[in-house]
């Protein structure tokens, strides 16, 4: 997942295109975004009911594909970065 959101940023920051980081970077941003949400269903959280490193990790992937305006096509994962950010406690924070 980070690989092609990589070229993509990369290809942003270039200023032009670059046909062969988009052919392929493009089609796999979508591809990953669309197993993730799948798999995340209605759920925070992708193994289990609490935060675990996995978490960490989609979190991380799915605000670059924000920050990157690519979750356009993923209103759950948007939504997840919302609740996560409204609700400390859902990772493990101490208030």
């Amino acid at each position: 997942m980070f690989s092609p959101l990589l070229m993509k940023m990369l290809s942003l920051r270039s200023g032009q295109p670059l046909p062969m980081f988009d052919g392929f970077s493009g089609p796999q941003i979508t591809l990953h975004f669309d197993h993730i949400a799948d798999k995340l269903a209605d759920n925070i959280f992708i193994l289990r009911d609490a935060i675990s490193g996995a978490d960490f990790g989609l979190t991380y992937m799915i605000s670059m594909g924000e920050l990157l305006g690519l979750l356009e096509n993923h209103p759950t994962l948007a939504a997840i970065l919302i609740v996560l950010d409204e609700n400390p406690r859902a990772l493990g924070c101490a208030i």
